[in-house]
Formats: structure tokens, sequence, C-alpha cells
């Protein structure tokens, strides 16, 4: 997402993901995802997404994961001074593909926000 190429999302996501945002809860699917994506990255200039404390449940071909997330989101250069800083838990299912490991479910659930949001709010 930092990189600006949410279709890099298909190499870590399996077709048939299924997404749960507790801001969106509508999204649903990986193309949604990565639609939502395009569109959130058009207002930010920058954004800086740090995952921490990954917890890894293996059972055979599937695992859970649990992580924390903090991502900092800088607007463009038309909105000056804006920033959007947000913590989040993600809650992963991992599927064991011929591709290798994928997610193939996450929820996000938003513990925390600070910061203008003014691109959510558009969304």
């Amino acid at each position: 997402m930092d990189e600006k190429r949410p279709e890099d999302l298909r190499t870590i996501f399996t077709d048939q993901a299924v997404f749960e945002f507790s801001s969106k809860p509508d999204i649903g699917d990986l193309e949604s995802a990565i639609d939502n994506a395009r569109m959130m990255g058009k207002h930010f200039a920058r954004t800086h997404h740090v995952m921490t404390n990954p917890i890894v449940e293996l059972d055979g071909d599937t695992a859970t994961v649990r992580a924390n997330l903090i991502a900092t989101h800088v607007y463009r250069d038309d909105e000056p001074g804006l920033h959007y800083e947000v913590g989040i838990v993600y809650h992963f299912l991992s599927v064991r593909t011929a591709q290798g490991w994928r997610f193939s479910r996450v929820k996000l659930k938003q513990i925390w926000s600070n910061g203008h949001s003014v691109a959510l709010q558009r969304a």
C-alpha cells in the first residue's frame, strides 16, 4: 500500500478472499478491496503502514494470524497539514495454496484514530 501498488494484494490474498472492515463493512471481496485502496490512495501523498506483533497459530494447511497495525496517511499538497493516523487489529485466516500461503479472510477492527479523516468521509 505504501508503494501505491494495490494490485499486489492479489499476491497475498486468495481470489475468493473475504474482507470485513469496521469502518466500511460493505467492501467484501478482493476486487472491491483493491478498488477501495486505489480510491483511497488518490487522497494521500504518502502513507506508512507498520505491522507488529504477529501471532500465528498453525493448523495443518490453515493458520490464523493476529497482528497490530499503526498507519499514518499524509494528504496531498492541495490539502496541506492534513494527516490521518489509525491503529487497527487484524485477524487473518490463511490457507496453503498451490502458490504458497495466502490470506483467505481478513477482519480489521479499528481501535483508535487521530487527525483528519477527510478521505474516509469522501470514500
